[in-house]
């Protein structure tokens, strides 16, 4: 476990708490460093919004803002864990409570998602195995880009990012959840096994431990955020080759890890992403 995050009130005259400072920083201190990452945070999120929804990018700031500040008063520097990580679970944490307050947007994702699983079980149960993406996108009657689309419009959002700051960009965490990398087709999500123990230590071992390739595919997905398409660009292969790797990578990493952790001995309730379609 890491060092304790320095914490402390800086006392005025007569001994009255003045301000509080987590690494020697102040409120106001965090905002203005933070303020970048909201915004991107925000950015990335509204991308993947439908137009009906009726939230900006700047709304979303604004509410990942006020989870900056939370986090700034509710943070505990005696549970061992770093303020940059817990700052980046509450900013998240404050946007998507916006957004699950907004009918909507929660009535929109749900719906394409049924849209989703409905196409897959029924090829599944015709072709007799896992549909391939273009399988998918003919049974919806939609073209790749537009199946690509729903594939990251119902994709879970991110809380706790794995990498560290040079594999994320921004800085400060970022990308999708250790959950995710981990969730296998069956649904059932490691996360909760691995919750007593250093879970992002041992996540970042195995995934180090990866082939080349499927390690960049997997930090360039789940440290940087970017979605299949444009990884594809960056190796000039299609998203169907990229969903096939990280589907591979998911499989390496939960076989390193079932040395560690019995994942079989846990209820599992978590949604999972089916193979090809993360």
């Amino acid at each position: 476990m890491g060092a304790p995050q320095e914490s402390s009130l800086v006392y005025g005259r007569g001994g009255r708490a003045a301000e509080r400072r987590i690494d020697g920083m102040s409120r106001d201190d965090m905002c203005v460093r933070y303020q970048p990452r909201i915004v991107l945070l925000a950015r990335r999120l509204a991308e993947r919004l439908p137009p009906t929804c009726g939230l900006t990018s700047e709304d979303l700031a604004g509410f990942g803002a006020i989870g900056l500040l939370e986090a700034f008063d509710r943070f505990d520097e005696q549970r061992s864990i770093l303020f940059s990580t817990f700052a980046e679970y509450r900013i998240r944490g404050a946007m998507m409570d916006a957004l699950r307050q907004n009918d909507s947007f929660t009535r929109y994702r749900r719906e394409m998602a049924k849209r989703l699983e409905d196409a897959t079980e029924s090829l599944r149960f015709e072709l007799g195995r896992g549909p391939e993406p273009e399988e998918v996108a003919a049974q919806l009657e939609v073209d790749l880009a537009t199946y690509w689309h729903m594939v990251d419009t119902t994709r879970p959002i991110s809380y706790v990012s794995i990498f560290d700051e040079d594999e994320s960009e921004g800085g400060g965490g970022g990308g999708r959840t250790m959950a995710e990398v981990l969730v296998g087709s069956d649904g059932r999500d490691p996360f909760r096994a691995l919750m007593g123990q250093d879970a992002r230590l041992l996540l970042k071992f195995a995934i180090k431990e990866l082939p080349e390739r499927k390690r960049q595919c997997v930090i360039l997905y789940y440290g940087r955020g970017l979605n299949l398409s444009e990884i594809a660009r960056v190796f000039d292969v299609t998203p169907s080759r990229i969903s096939q790797v990280l589907s591979a990578a998911r499989r390496d990493l939960r076989e390193m890890l079932e040395d560690q952790v019995a994942l079989g001995d846990f209820e599992w309730t978590s949604p999972g992403l089916e193979d090809g379609t993360l």
